[in-house]
C-alpha cells in the first residue's frame, strides 16, 4: 500500500509540473498561447529645475526714510504756562522769554498769550535783585512792588488782573535761570487776584521758557 501511495504521487507531480522524456527528466510544459499586450513605458516626472534661480530683490533700490535732517521744535512741548484759576486749569498756547534792553537794572518779562496773540493773557515782569538773577530766588509780587515787580493777568473773558493793584498778591519761586540768550528761565507761582471785589485764587502755577535774545 505504501508504494502505491508514492506511486500515485509521483504521477500527480508529474501531471503538474511537466512530463518526462523516456531519460526520466521532467520536461516543463511551455504553454504555447503567446503573450499579448503593449508594454507601455514610464514616463519620467520632469523634476523643478533647480538651475532657475529666483529673482532676488534689488539690494540697491533703498526705502525712502523719514528725513532726519529736519528737526522738531522742542518749544511746544517743553516751554508752557500753566496754573488753576479757582480750580480750573488755563494754559497758554505761544509762551516766550526776553531780556530787558536796559542794562542797569537788567530786567526779564515771560509771557503767555492764546492763539495768534488772543486771550488768555499772561504776563511776569521782574527786574534784577541785588543779587542778581539765581536760582531759589524767591518774588513776591504786589501793589508795593509795581512797576519792577509785576504780574498781569487776563482771562479768557477778557477780565483784567494785575498785581500793581490792592490785595493782589502773587508769590514766585525761580527754578531755573540762566541770563543769557536761548538760556532757561522757570519757576513756580501762586495767590490771589482780585477783579470788582471777586477773588480769584492762583493755585499750581508753573512756568517755563527760554530767551529769545
Amino acid at each position: 500500500m505504501r508504494h502505491l501511495a508514492y506511486t500515485i504521487i509521483f504521477f500527480i507531480v508529474v501531471a503538474v509540473n511537466g512530463c518526462s522524456d523516456d531519460s526520466g527528466v521532467i520536461v516543463p510544459q511551455v504553454s504555447s498561447t503567446p503573450i499579448t499586450g503593449t508594454i507601455t513605458p514610464t514616463t519620467p516626472t520632469n523634476p523643478t529645475n533647480p538651475t532657475t534661480p529666483t529673482a532676488p530683490t534689488d539690494p540697491t533700490t533703498p526705502t525712502t526714510p523719514s528725513n532726519p535732517t529736519t528737526p522738531t521744535d522742542p518749544s511746544a512741548a517743553q516751554y508752557s504756562i500753566t496754573f488753576k484759576a479757582n480750580g480750573t486749569v488755563v494754559s497758554f498756547t505761544d509762551v516766550s522769554a526776553t531780556r530787558g534792553i536796559a542794562t542797569n537794572p537788567r530786567t526779564l518779562s515771560v509771557t503767555g498769550t492764546g492763539k495768534n496773540g488772543a486771550v488768555p493773557k499772561f504776563k511776569f515782569f521782574m527786574e534784577e535783585t541785588s543779587i542778581g538773577f539765581e536760582k531759589g530766588i524767591n518774588i513776591w509780587m504786589k501793589e508795593y512792588s509795581y512797576p519792577t515787580t509785576y504780574v498781569e493777568y487776563t482771562s479768557s473773558a477778557n477780565e483784567a488782573y494785575s498785581t500793581m493793584n490792592a490785595k493782589n498778591e502773587i508769590y514766585a519761586f525761580l527754578t531755573d535761570v540762566s541770563y543769557t540768550n536761548g538760556g532757561p528761565i522757570a519757576g513756580t507761582f501762586n495767590g490771589t487776584f482780585i477783579n470788582n471785589g471777586v477773588a480769584v485764587q492762583i493755585t499750581e502755577g508753573v512756568f517755563k521758557a527760554k530767551f529769545s535774545n
